[in-house]
């Protein structure tokens, strides 16, 4: 009964807004990729999209024509300032019955004025760290919320200690003032054997534990370049006959026409699978069938992929280094991210490996739960 949920709606929110238009496609040439990855693919192994047609291509027709409306809407001068302070005002008579003896939980770095206090979440710091990686616009208006929500906030938290440093650090914020709340991942994230895999894996045209599998968005934070070079010159080492096919699934994402460039003829050729975009059932179950999962990521404030393929006890390539590299290991195997000759020996390393050494029995990352990430942010509150 103490608690209660602002909701200001799934497009009443700015950060959204503005990752609608960064990300979504924006032209007629995003839809005929789209396409043309669809017929690739197809034509490549036989599989079908998943139900809802979801997988199979980079983006649906619908989704790119919205995001040509909010893209040719968000050029005309003044709507974005203006939309963020309407946000602002319907917030502020939203949360005008809260007393100062109340607490706000915010997830994310939205600045909302609040008179009582207020405990915010701060995923990364990639638009600091990483600019260059970003679109612009988001850069700046990112960068100046959480500078915002970090003055503005009682207290702040984040998802590794390494993150937890990096807040410290580049805000002078007092320790105390910042708790690591690992997360968590799903109970459908779990070992599945093969006889539970044989329908998803026929349309996609995978065999058990016969693949790589790579999840993430086709941006240049997640390395995708490098890890496609690692990929070939691991192929050229085991040669075309033994090579492992790569699965890939997300989101089109931005920045990334070298990486399309690059990842076209591994798709005309078959080597490269790339599914698109897939529901969470079979998100887990990809991940369950796969010989290991491949997250190199440059940067991230946790690393969910990373858990999501421990919990299914499979292998997972990661980034030495990082926030994933903090909470997987010993389990997981890691690479030099920025290092293409040291992930395609790793990915030598896991085609070696018998069958009877793929599947992990120790549990990762004890206390990477919901259920604990629940009770630290309950004991902040």
């Amino acid at each position: 009964d103490n608690i209660r949920v602002l909701r200001l709606g799934r497009l009443l929110t700015p950060a959204t807004v503005l990752h609608m238009f960064d990300e979504l496609p924006y032209d007629e040439k995003d839809a005929s990729a789209a396409a043309r990855f669809k017929d690739r693919q197809s034509q490549t192994d036989g599989a079908s999209p998943s139900e809802g047609g979801k997988s199979g291509s980079l983006t649906t027709l619908p989704a790119a024509l919205r995001s040509r409306a909010i893209e040719l809407l968000a050029r005309v001068p003044g709507v974005l300032s203006s939309y963020r302070l309407l946000i602002r005002l319907i917030a502020s008579v939203r949360l005008r019955r809260y007393q100062t003896t109340d607490i706000m939980l915010c997830p994310n770095f939205t600045p909302l004025s609040f008179r009582g206090k207020r405990i915010t979440t701060i995923g990364d710091l990639s638009t600091l760290r990483f600019p260059e990686h970003h679109p612009a616009s988001r850069v700046v208006y990112v960068n100046k919320s959480i500078q915002r929500a970090i003055d503005e906030s009682d207290h702040i938290l984040t998802f590794s200690r390494l993150m937890k440093e990096d807040i410290v650090e580049t805000y002078d914020v007092d320790a105390d003032q910042v708790t690591v709340t690992y997360l968590g991942a799903h109970e459908r994230f779990r070992f599945y054997p093969a006889r539970e895999l044989e329908s998803l894996l026929e349309r996609f045209g995978l065999r058990y534990k016969a693949y790589f599998f790579s999840n993430c968005t086709l941006e240049p934070r997640k390395n995708l370049e490098r890890v496609l070079h690692a990929y070939q010159r691991y192929r050229e080492q085991v040669g075309d006959e033994q090579a492992l096919p790569l699965a890939m699934t997300g989101h089109h994402g931005w920045k990334n026409d070298a990486l399309r460039a690059l990842m076209e003829p591994l798709v005309d050729s078959g080597h490269v699978r790339f599914l698109g975009y897939v529901s969470s059932d079979e998100l887990a179950r990809l991940i369950a069938g796969a010989r290991a999962s491949v997250y190199l990521s440059l940067y991230e404030g946790f690393g969910l992929p990373v858990l999501e393929a421990l919990r299914c006890e499979t292998l997972a390539l990661t980034s030495a280094g990082t926030s994933m590299a903090e909470f997987a290991t010993p389990q997981a195997l890691l690479a030099e991210p920025t290092s293409v000759d040291s992930i395609s020996q790793q990915l030598l390393a896991i085609h070696s490996r018998a069958d009877s050494e793929l599947r992990l029995r120790e549990r990762a990352a004890p206390t990477a739960t919901w259920a604990h990430c629940a009770q630290t942010t309950f004991q902040v509150m």
